[in-house]
């Protein structure tokens, strides 16, 4: 027996639900996507704003302090220390479309009349709402992932993200959030140019440049390839001493190992993003993401999507036009960041 188009909608829509229920961002791309992860992982829901989510900011004490003897007179200031720096809100959407004459040539019949599919169909329909709903899915995450690193500038109405919040060239030009970066307090750290011979000072400094404002220390470290590679072999110097591990096989050998299990720094992982190889399939920008590196305070840059727009599923109604069956998923929300100097970026000359 054939399937109602209505109940296909419906079987649409509690396929992808469950999809998404059971297979979360968070453990499907561990290993390939780090910055998306963490930041799914910590994300905060907001209820919704006209324009923009809103960052409370503290900029200065407006102290007023005073020495004085006996009767001498003090004085006493009104103190504006608050602003507001504000991330615009954005829409994200991805869907696929099923064409009825495709769902008939895999063995599922369409009616607008009363009917109950057969074990076959539904066996046929399940499969088919499997893999939409996976390749849906896999594919807005990637999209999401790659706007989550960019400025925003790559489409029209994107989201501003890693490059817009924290450039890896200069940090003392445009603003964030509407705020200036020529206010020192506004500025993240960055070093442009280190090398395998000053790698290990470039990022001590950088490092302590971010926990110089006593808001806790970077936890999460993202690199690319080429930096991952200078980093090992700074480690891996005839002045360090390590060169490798050497052990005997019982057969009068030796077993040699040159890899490494880990790279830490200030023992925070640092975490391979095969994104950075290959700027995210388009062109080098000026600094290659496969020679950056992030310091990154995940306490301090949020993933903010609105209530109840976080991955929503959809299934529109078809048109009257068209024998069509829709499957979409809408995001909405903002990246933000209230302390740019818990952050930092180095890079390779």
């Amino acid at each position: 027996m054939p399937i109602l188009a209505a109940d296909l909608q419906d079987r649409l829509k509690v396929g992808l639900d469950f999809y998404l229920r059971n297979k979360p961002p968070v453990d499907q791309i561990a290993v390939e996507r780090p910055l998306f992860k963490a930041l799914m992982s910590k994300k905060k829901l907001f209820s919704g704003a006209a324009q923009y989510v809103v960052e409370q900011i503290r900029t200065n004490y407006g102290g007023n302090g005073q020495w004085f003897v006996g009767a001498g007179a003090v004085t006493y200031n009104n103190r504006k220390t608050v602003e507001q720096a504000k991330f615009q809100w954005f829409n994200f959407h991805d869907g696929l479309q099923l064409e009825e004459d495709r769902l008939v040539a895999n063995g599922i019949k369409i009616v607008g009349e009363k009917a109950s599919p057969s074990a076959d169909e539904k066996i046929a329909i399940t499969n088919l709402i499997e893999e939409q709903s996976e390749v849906l899915t896999l594919g807005a995450y990637e999209a999401m992932s790659k706007a989550l690193h960019f400025d925003g500038t790559q489409a029209a109405d994107a989201i501003q993200g890693l490059d817009a919040l924290l450039p890896a060239g200069a940090n003392n030009t445009g603003t964030m959030g509407g705020i200036a970066r020529t206010n020192t307090y506004w500025q993240h750290n960055v070093k442009v140019g280190s090398t395998v011979a000053t790698m290990a000072d470039d990022m001590e400094t950088l490092w302590r440049a971010c926990i110089k404002r006593g808001k806790g220390r970077p936890d999460l470290i993202v690199a690319g390839a080429d930096f991952i590679d200078a980093y090992r072999k700074s480690g891996l110097s005839a002045s360090t001493g390590i060169v490798r591990q050497v052990t005997t096989d019982g057969k009068g050998g030796v077993n040699i190992d040159n890899s490494v299990n880990e790279l830490f720094y200030k023992g925070v992982s640092i975490q391979y993003s095969p994104e950075f190889d290959v700027n995210f399939g388009g062109t080098a920008p000026t600094i290659p993401w496969s020679k950056r590196c992030y310091f990154l305070n995940t306490n301090h840059i949020t993933l903010r999507p609105i209530e109840g727009s976080d991955w929503s599923n959809r299934t529109p109604v078809r048109p009257a036009t068209q024998y069509i069956v829709y499957m979409a998923l809408l995001w909405r929300g903002a990246l933000t960041c209230n302390l740019p100097s818990a952050h930092g970026v180095i890079s390779l000359a």
